[in-house]
């Protein structure tokens, strides 16, 4: 070996200054993620209306592929491929996350889309179609912990909030009160003071957790069906996070109105609903856009906090003209646009 060495020891050398640094370029994690193009997911069987209205085309949500804990060189060509890729720093909260609670999280934000889609669909089909034998009765339950940090905080995944008293014992929100516990929330880091308990539902029991003075968290709110008419059924699914939510109401609301709001197309989009019929903001819309479009989509139905962004993704598709991207507001934005069809 050591006469080898000698004989060759530039070549060794050499090799050594090429492959290590290409060793560590291709191998060595970073915290980073990739987001990728996906594919489609056409809700027609997820959630099944009892009537007999026809519907000639189809409904779908865009999802992508989240590529986690990348190397160096995967985030290289990424950035190359910056039109349909794009490489995120991962967050405090999703680092310390197992994919156990990832996994949950993803499901807890599915569930409460899915009601919130029920409730949008059939209060505002109510509204439309007073002729129709059409109502909901749901309840409100409260805010369901997603994600959470430090894991000190004592929050889990999947805790249910139901009550914040101070440390007198003073309520100061309650999901016995949607409106004022929205309120709460909606201004919580002004609301909310160090000391403050929470009264939380995990594994159906009833908890006391004052979380550690620096935390954060997110949440989904979260409500009950108690019934419908027509009645319905909800199938599982393999779909994930709440970004499915217009789409889904849109799918819900073409079964429970006689004419098709189709027309017999490809109809996609994304974006999430809100218990108002507001559509919010999600992630990944630059590689939303191609997926529909290689997947033969004829309408792309963009909530307008992403339209900028998607519009740009858009003109700069070869062959973009075959898909109409149009921007929507509110759930009833995309009814009527879809109405006007001809």
């Amino acid at each position: 070996m050591r006469y080898i060495f000698k004989k060759y020891w530039y070549i060794i050398i050499i090799a050594l200054a090429v492959n290590i640094p290409l060793l560590i370029f291709t191998t060595v994690r970073t915290n980073k993620y990739i987001i990728t193009k996906g594919g489609i997911t056409n809700f027609s069987d997820i959630v099944k209306v009892d009537t007999d209205y026809t519907q000639e085309g189809s409904f779908s949500t865009i999802y992508v592929q989240d590529i986690e804990g990348t190397t160096l060189f995967m985030n290289w060509v990424a950035s190359i491929n910056s039109k349909t890729m794009e490489v995120n720093e991962k967050s405090k909260t999703q680092s310390s996350m197992s994919e156990q609670q990832y996994f949950i999280s993803s499901s807890i934000q599915y569930d409460s889309s899915v009601y919130k889609s029920i409730i949008t669909a059939y209060k505002y089909a109510q509204e439309k179609h007073p002729e129709l034998n059409i109502s909901i009765d749901y309840s409100f339950i409260g805010f369901m912990v997603t994600y959470y940090y430090p894991q000190e905080s004592l929050f889990k995944t999947g805790d249910l909030i139901t009550k914040i008293t101070d440390k007198d014992g003073n309520v100061k929100a309650s999901n016995k009160d949607e409106e004022g516990y929205r309120l709460f929330f909606s201004d919580f880091k002004n609301n909310y003071q160090n000391g403050d308990i929470f009264t939380i539902k995990r594994d159906n029991e009833l908890i006391d957790v004052t979380p550690t003075e620096s935390f954060s968290f997110s949440y989904s709110d979260y409500y009950q069906i108690n019934s419908t008419t027509p009645s319905l059924n909800i199938n599982e699914s393999s779909v994930g996070g709440p970004s499915g939510g217009l789409l889904q109401s849109l799918s819900i609301y073409n079964q429970l109105v006689p004419e098709d709001l189709t027309h017999g197309l490809s109809i996609a989009g994304t974006g999430t609903i809100s218990y108002d019929g507001k559509v919010g903001i999600i992630g990944g819309i630059k590689e939303k856009v191609p997926t529909a479009l290689d997947n033969n989509i004829d309408i792309f139905l963009c909530v307008k906090a992403n339209y900028d962004e998607a519009l740009e993704a858009y003109n700069s598709l070869y062959g973009h003209e075959k898909m109409q991207l149009v921007e929507i507001e509110y759930f009833k934005d995309a009814v009527d646009y879809l109405e006007a069809l001809e």
